[in-house]
């Protein structure tokens, strides 16, 4: 029966019948069917009737109450039929229990927005009834929403008197953002809503600049969808008279710098205008410019650039003029650019590269791209220098190579001399700097910059500086012709060519040095002071050899030098050390004789030196020097040449015990491998006769494992029994190295000489053995000899006893 009752409600509340739901709701209980009361304040909602006193009936009743859905049920019906939903949304709101911030409300909100219908006055009572937040989200947080508030519903919906609503009588924050920290502003822009932006623009409250979580401003998402849009977002901002009208992007691109490349005209106007703008700030290393990547390998870069080095570079002269008009320009100054020179992919994600970063001006940007028209506006300033320390790479150079004769000529013209003799100086450092000539700057522009007589002959710049720097670097940098070209100028005076002989010499480069010395300008302190710079730089392990003997026929050096170099030569085992030996010969006195000589056998590889020093003053060595220096020369490799000078010059002086001493070191020699060359050397001159028992029995071992047959064959052939001298024990391990490295011919001769006295059982027994625990110790031929001598010894004994038995038969 109750059923039939809740029904009839919803009936009655449908067709308005307001008697018969007072009855009802008079006489039942409807607390137990409570979803059925709600249907019926829907039903009084949907009917189109005079719906307030029948829904203010069932409040009033205590039984029921209105829900969040009842509020959007009535602004969905007053979309549909256009009836007034103000009052009964204000009679459900006043009646308690509805949360005015309720995700239902947000959606009759959305909903009053996006229809065609006055929405004024219902968001009046949504957003204005006490408790309610008008700048909550109403959105839900998905990829295209993202949270939005109202304010955001109302810019996407594109409803102009709702933004003004909302910005002007309701107290809305116009700066609230949503879940990604965008503002209304962001999305007005993020849509290319020209007319919102407007809107919002014209309330005081707006900030235009706010960023969001990833600090992007709107100008930013402009700048994302294009050039254009970022600039008219810009000449709105100064429409609208907003304080900063000068936003930066993420990588410092401004309004000014896009206009600027892209020819704006009326916009960069309206920035040189302002007072607010810096016209001389610069984009950040992120931003390329029109050229990023040359190559994937090779050289790449990124551009910071000023207003007017854009400019400049697209070729926009008209803006360029415009902004070298305004006295706020520095039409000179300074940014620069970070080049990367990619070697190769290290892995899939990683690259191996070399970073430098070269600063330019407007002036480097105009001539690599060629504008002559931007380049004469730039040097009429009066105010643009054609060269500048600070310049990584001058102007001139970059005109060169790229051949543009026009603007070459208009560089020169406008050049002063230091200018033009700055860029030689940076031009020639380049060559020395970088190993390899350089494309720019060959023979022919080096001369053509000559030619303009306009270089002074001193200061930082000038001729003398040029010429000094051109005699220094490495010797495949520079073409000889270009000493040539510099000293035809006749402008290179005494000090200058002096100073750059002495350069010349420390690299070593023999064509400055001939082409210095043709000149005859050389005085007596310049050929000495030039002489001092030899083996100054001796790093790379050149000879001087071919610069000192340039310089001894240029004149005679002073003897104090010459004395001092050949101390210096002798340390660098320079072939130069007998060519100034000799031009020293008057001056070298006995004691520095000496000293040379001994300083001569401390390094390996000086037996020419101690040569030609035995051969030309050998007598005036002192006989103590002589045998220690013979010692320890005997103790190095690669000396044997030293060792044989002085057998064969100063033989005599060196006796039995220094000989014996020698020979010791000689075969133990250094790190225990000994030169055969030097061992063969004193053994030859000492001879066996000469070298002590003791000694004899000390080496064996060491000369054969290190292989010096000459003179074990020497020791074990002589003529007075030298192999009686080596000890039984000596003799058997010395057998045993001699199989353990495989010296067949020496062991033959030991057995041939001493075999009665070697255990051949022995060595065969622990040859088998080391080869059976490691194949291949020993070779096939050890081990075959080893073998076949102890068959030849069996034989022997078995002939022996046979022999001695025969004997004793007989005598009994």
């Amino acid at each position: 029966m109750a059923e039939y009752l809740y029904k009839g409600l919803i009936f009655a509340a449908r067709c308005g019948h307001w008697t018969i739901i007072k009855l009802l709701m008079d006489d039942n209980d409807f607390k137990s069917g409570a979803k059925y009361t709600e249907s019926a304040i829907e039903a009084a909602i949907r009917s189109g009737f005079d719906a307030e006193p029948i829904v203010c009936l069932m409040i009033a009743s205590g039984r029921v109450g209105p829900t969040a859905k009842h509020i959007e049920v009535a602004v969905e019906m007053a979309i549909k039929s256009g009836f007034d939903a103000v009052p009964i949304v204000r009679l459900m709101l006043g009646a308690g229990g509805v949360d005015p911030n309720a995700e239902r409300i947000g959606a009759a909100i959305k909903m009053a927005i996006k229809s065609e219908f006055d929405a004024g006055p219902i968001l009046r009572v949504l957003l204005g009834y006490r408790g309610a937040n008008p700048n909550r989200s109403i959105t839900d947080k998905t990829a295209d929403l993202n949270g939005g508030t109202t304010l955001h519903w109302a810019i996407m919906q594109g409803k102009e008197a709702v933004v003004n609503l909302l910005l002007e009588n309701l107290g809305l924050d116009p700066n609230t953002r949503d879940y990604n920290g965008c503002t209304a502003m962001h999305w007005a822009v993020q849509m290319d809503r020209t007319e919102a932006i407007k809107w919002l623009l014209r309330s005081d409250r707006v900030d235009p600049n706010v960023k969001n979580e990833k600090d992007k401003m709107p100008f930013h998402f402009a700048s994302d969808k294009g050039r254009r849009q970022a600039v008219d977002f810009v000449k709105l901002l100064i429409e609208f008279g907003r304080g900063n009208a000068h936003p930066a992007s993420e990588d410092h691109q401004t309004a000014l710098h896009l206009a600027s490349l892209h020819g704006d005209m009326e916009l960069v106007k309206l920035f040189v205008d302002s007072d607010d703008v810096d016209l001389n700030a610069t984009t950040s290393a992120k931003y390329s410019g029109p050229r990023f990547v040359e190559s994937e390998y090779g050289r790449t870069g990124q551009h910071c650039s000023t207003a007017l080095q854009l400019a400049a570079e697209a070729g926009h002269a008209a803006i360029v003029k415009l902004l070298l008009d305004s006295a706020k320009v520095d039409p000179d100054a300074y940014s620069f650019a970070i080049y990367y020179t990619v070697t190769h992919h290290v892995t899939e994600y990683s690259i191996d590269r070399w970073q430098a970063r070269e600063y330019k001006r407007a002036l480097h940007d105009a001539v690599r791209g060629g504008h002559k028209d931007i380049v004469k506006l730039l040097l009429d300033t009066g105010k643009v220098k054609v060269y500048k320390p600070e310049d990584e790479k001058s102007v001139i150079s970059m005109a060169e190579e790229r051949g543009y004769d026009v603007i070459l000529n208009l560089l020169l013209e406008n050049a002063d001399g230091y200018e033009i003799g700055g860029t030689l100086i940076e031009a020639l450092h380049k060559r020395t700097r970088h190993g390899e000539p350089r494309k720019s700057h060959g023979m022919s522009s080096l001369q053509r910059l000559l030619d303009t007589e306009k270089i002074p002959r001193d200061g930082v710049f000038g001729l003398n500086a040029l010429f000094k720097l051109a005699t220094q670097g490495p010797t495949a940098c520079v073409e000889p012709k270009l000493y040539a070209v510099l000293l035809a100028t006749k402008n290179i005076d005494q000090g200058g060519l002096n100073e750059g002989l002495k350069q010349a010499v420390s690299c070593r480069y023999k064509e400055a040095i001939r082409a210095i010395l043709a000149t005859g300008e050389i005085n007596q302190d310049g050929l000495n002071n030039a002489f001092k710079a030899v083996y100054s730089n001796c790093g790379n392990g050149q000879s001087y050899g071919d610069t000192v003997e340039l310089l001894l026929k240029a004149g005679k050096v002073d003897q104090a030098i010459l004395k001092e170099k050949l101390k210096v030569a002798v340390t660098k085992r320079d072939e130069s050390f007998i060519m100034i030996f000799h031009a020293a010969a008057e001056v070298v006195d006995p004691d520095t004789l000496n000293e040379v000589f001994k300083a001569a056998a401390v390094l390996e590889g000086n037996g020419q030196i101690i040569k030609t020093i035995l051969e030309n003053r050998g007598s005036e060595i002192n006989k103590w020097i002589l045998t220690e220096v013979f010692k320890l020369a005997a103790s190095s490799r690669g000396n044997h040449q030293a060792i044989k000078a002085m057998l064969d010059n100063r033989g005599s002086d060196i006796d039995k015990i220094d000989l014996n001493q020698a020979f010791r070191r000689a075969v133990f020699g250094g790190y225990g491998y000994s030169d055969k060359e030097v061992v063969q050397t004193i053994f030859n001159h000492a001879s066996l006769d000469n070298v002590d028992e003791d000694v004899l029995n000390e080496t064996l071992n060491t000369l054969v494992r290190c292989g010096h047959e000459e003179v074990v064959q020497a020791v074990f052939n002589h003529g007075n029994g030298g192999s009686d001298k080596i000890d039984e024990d000596v003799l058997n391990e010395a057998f045993k190295t001699a199989a353990q490295h495989g010296y067949v011919e020496i062991m033959k001769m030991m057995l041939d000489k001493r075999g009665s006295d070697i255990d051949k059982d022995d060595v065969l027994d622990e040859v088998l053995k080391k080869n059976t625990e490691y194949p291949g110790q020993y070779s096939k031929e050890v081990v075959e000899l080893l073998q076949e001598s102890r068959q030849m010894s069996s034989s022997s004994s078995s002939s022996s006893v046979g022999i001695a038995t025969t004997t004793i038969r007989r005598r009994f």
